[in-house]
């Protein structure tokens, strides 16, 4: 599989009536450039998500959204109240909030985070989200008396080629992909990211890219400033994984290779930063030039830790020779997960704050972690893979100190 260069998220708030009818109109808008779309799915869908963060999220919310592949990328977005089990939306808990929804059992989801046990087609949300037992026609999980366009995110989940979401005390995040989408896994990985341009529309100076051939590689970036000559920048880093080799130069290999091809791809552009990493079934590699923060969550620990992954001063693109590139090597497994962040992101990040976020698609990990830290002034991206092997469990406590905890470089 070659490089798929992902699109940056549109933002639209989400807080009055005429909110719902403007996302509806810029996602039926995009939707008639994607032909593989149903003729109004896409605002079908939209207009439900958008109407649960108006009726439910007293804290407001947005709506993402972004072209992907032949399909649309959805994520509601909300700043609570969140759920009152972990990773259980409160619209889920009937009584709460006078959404119908099954009750969740033994303190768990009714829902999966992928194919498997109480799964649905395709994985995400389960068949939980259908109508609740006494429930009228057409109402499903989140249907408020009045609210959207009736058919409630039951039937929203059936017309998803994905669903998963995730609750908390900050809120909740629904994610939804309508038709045939980009890959967003191979092998054992699974990946996702979210990208908000500086104001949440217009292009971002971010980018984010994955390359998947016997292993994986990833690549963030970030042009120098906003707008169009930023990502103009980052744009011009991301061809140096689309592309591997200069037409009559001789590839440059591993990610020192990788980071000289980014430097003169942006020669030319403002310049810009980048980390990059490629994950193999036992090992990562890591090389960041700028501030691009990286965290390596492995599992298998208790309890789990952090283990920041340090990117070193330079910019890339602005000088004829590129900056010197370290590359740090990593024990990667079963179960463990990437967060790779640009300075949009604030440096206080930690994934392991949210009970069982880790386990949601990681679409949904970058959606929360972008919310909660995302800097208003700056386009903000974060990059998440999962590997879906299972763990095995060791037990660490005897050596637990906090201060053994590493965290990851400021932004």
């Amino acid at each position: 599989m070659g490089a798929l260069t992902q699109a940056e998220h549109q933002r639209h708030v989400i807080a009055a009536e005429e909110d719902v009818g403007a996302v509806r109109r810029a996602v039926a808008a995009t939707a008639r450039r994607l032909p593989c779309l149903r003729e109004g799915e896409a605002e079908l869908v939209v207009t439900e998500l958008a109407t649960n963060v108006l009726r439910h999220a007293r804290a407001g919310g947005y709506v993402l959204h972004r072209p992907s592949g032949e399909g649309l990328e959805l994520l509601a977005v909300d700043r609570g109240p969140g759920g009152v089990l972990p990773g259980v939306p409160r619209w889920a808990v009937p009584g709460l909030d006078g959404g119908p929804g099954p009750q969740p059992s033994g303190g768990r989801p009714a829902w999966g985070s992928g194919p498997g046990p109480g799964a649905g087609p395709g994985g995400g949300l389960g068949t939980g989200l259908g109508a609740a037992p006494g429930a009228g026609p057409g109402t499903g999980l989140g249907a408020a008396p009045g609210g959207g366009l009736g058919v409630g995110l039951g039937a929203v989940r059936r017309r998803a080629s994905a669903f998963d979401c995730y609750s908390g005390p900050g809120g909740t995040a629904v994610l939804v992909r309508i038709g045939p989408c980009a890959p967003t896994a191979a092998g054992t990985w699974r990946w996702g990211g979210v990208n908000v341009p500086l104001g949440g529309a217009g292009e971002s100076g971010d980018a984010w890219a994955v390359a998947a051939d016997g292993h994986l590689t990833v690549l963030v970036a970030d042009g120098l400033g906003h707008g169009p000559a930023a990502a103009e920048a980052s744009r011009a880093a991301v061809a140096a994984l689309e592309h591997p080799a200069a037409p009559g130069r001789p590839p440059a290999t591993g990610l020192d290779g990788l980071v000289r091809r980014a430097h003169e791809a942006m020669r030319g552009t403002r310049g810009g930063v980048i980390g990059v990493c490629a994950i193999g079934p036992d090992a990562l590699s890591f090389a960041g030039i700028g501030n691009i923060a990286g965290r390596l969550l492995p599992a298998g620990e208790t309890p789990r830790r952090s283990h920041g992954l340090l990117s070193h001063h330079g910019t890339l693109g602005v000088q004829l020779a590129p900056p010197r590139t370290r590359v740090s090597a990593h024990v990667w497994g079963p179960g463990a997960v990437l967060v790779v962040t640009s300075d949009g992101i604030t440096s206080r990040c930690d994934p392991l704050a949210y009970p069982g976020l880790l386990e949601r698609d990681p679409a949904v990990v970058a959606a929360v972690l972008q919310r909660d830290h995302g800097r208003d002034g700056d386009d903000s991206t974060v990059l998440v893979v999962r590997d879906v092997r299972e763990p095995a469990v060791q037990d660490t406590q005897g050596d637990d100190d906090p201060g053994d905890n590493p965290q990851s470089g400021g932004s």
